[in-house]
């Protein structure tokens, strides 16, 4: 069944083709994932973490883990909206 389950081995291309990405982008310190959301992140016009969760497919919780490392290393400010101080945006 493995051979030939489509589930399976699309997942397992997914994995092969993030880690030959993220092997190529060594250099610039980012992997795959990263590029992609700060891809998402200049494209949008709702820069919300609620509209990028819903863009990207991912949970808040894991998007939050994502940007935190973004933020971290200055590629990103993740900031309260000024009109609702319980949403924040990625700036």
């Amino acid at each position: 069944m493995v051979e030939t389950c489509p589930a399976w081995n699309s997942r397992l291309a997914a994995r092969r083709i993030s880690l030959f990405l993220d092997r190529a982008l060594a250099e610039t310190g980012m992997t795959a994932a990263q590029l992609g959301l700060m891809a998402e992140i200049a494209a949008a016009e709702d820069d919300t973490l609620g509209a990028l969760a819903r863009r990207t497919g991912l949970e808040q919780s894991t998007l939050s883990r994502n940007l935190r490392t973004l933020e971290a290393e200055g590629l990103v400010e993740i900031a309260t909206v000024e009109r609702d101080q319980r949403r924040r945006a990625v700036c």
